[in-house]
């Protein structure tokens, strides 16, 4: 079986002190965003990770975006899906990068050929011919994978 997209888990992130504010208990609170909102910001043409639904993140392009930014329209690289669609702001997140040295115990995310979802899974293996066995975390299921 091969699988032509491996990725990996993982991000990084900043805070600032102007990240988190305490505030009074008279304050208006409205304005108040998640540190997620203010980390990152999304233009026309930018190629990102969606949640298309139970944490499955496919990869999209934003085609439009409402004024204060909380809203996307996009539409998904896969070709079987060329309808666009609007979702909120939290359901992006940045592509992961591709990785090309793999190690034992690395974490990763692999699109399961069962249900044609990506799952966190690690790499449990890799022999002299870089077959790679992953195991995906929630199943305990392991797939051998020919890059």
């Amino acid at each position: 079986m091969t699988v032509e997209n491996i990725s990996i888990y993982g991000r990084t992130g900043f805070l600032s002190h102007d990240s988190f504010k305490i505030q009074k208990a008279g304050e208006n609170r409205n304005h108040i965003k998640s540190f997620d909102w203010w980390a990152s910001f999304w233009y026309l043409g930018d190629i990102v990770e969606v949640n298309i639904g139970k944490n499955n993140y496919e990869k999209a392009k934003i085609m439009a975006t409402n004024l204060d930014h909380s809203k996307f329209t996009v539409r998904l690289l896969d070709p079987f899906f060329p309808d666009k669609f609007q979702v909120n702001r939290n359901l992006l997140r940045q592509p992961m990068p591709n990785k090309l040295d793999w190690k034992i115990n690395d974490s990763c995310e692999f699109k399961n050929p069962e249900d044609n979802k990506w799952h966190l899974a690690i790499i449990t293996n890799i022999d002299k011919s870089q077959t790679f066995f992953v195991t995906i975390l929630s199943t305990k299921k392991e797939w051998k994978i020919t890059l």
